[in-house]
């Protein structure tokens, strides 16, 4: 015990105590080297874990039922209400034009997703075109740039007739 070897460090003298305790030094980092190899397949097993988990989350969809058709009308009713509302705020200038492409977008977005499930709310116009709707795609770049752009002269009740006619003709 440390205070036993205190203790007879003052009773013998310095050799002698040397001969029994002395520590001799290790090179360095020579006690390291199993710290590394496990810290090594630690690393190696999240790294499996992780990719495994990614590829089994990839190739799980969420199975989602089409709505009825009586439920896709009603969506589209509200939608469509929601966007003359925007129609008439535009129209009666109590909006601008980049805050209204902000709603319209936000809207489509929303649309598509309560009807089939399309995640747009986290995607960008480029993961859009990727997809390869094209009518899509068309729709979403026309109001993109407004939407994100200081000034813009894009006609935003346009956008808002043609985004109105796609959702009244979703299927």
């Amino acid at each position: 015990t440390p205070m036993r070897a205190a203790l007879l460090w003052t009773w013998y003298p310095a050799e002698i105590m040397e001969q029994y305790f002395s520590v001799g030094l290790q090179a360095p980092m020579s006690f390291s080297y199993p710290v590394y190899v496990l810290a090594g397949v630690c690393l190696a097993a999240a790294l499996v874990f992780y990719l495994l988990a990614r590829r089994e989350g990839a190739d799980e969809r969420p199975v989602r039922t089409p709505l009825a058709a009586e439920e896709l009308l009603d969506l589209k009713s509200y939608y469509i209400l929601q966007m003359g509302t925007l129609y008439k705020e535009a129209q009666a200038g109590a909006i601008a034009p980049r805050d209204a492409y902000e709603r319209l977008s936000f809207l489509f977005r929303s649309f598509a997703q309560d009807a089939h499930g399309l995640p747009l709310q986290s995607v960008t116009l480029r993961e859009i075109r990727a997809a390869g709707d094209k009518n899509l795609y068309r729709l979403m770049s026309e109001y993109y740039e407004p939407e994100f752009a200081a000034m813009t002269s894009a006609d935003v009740l346009s956008s808002i007739r043609k985004t109105m006619k796609v959702v009244d003709q979703w299927t």
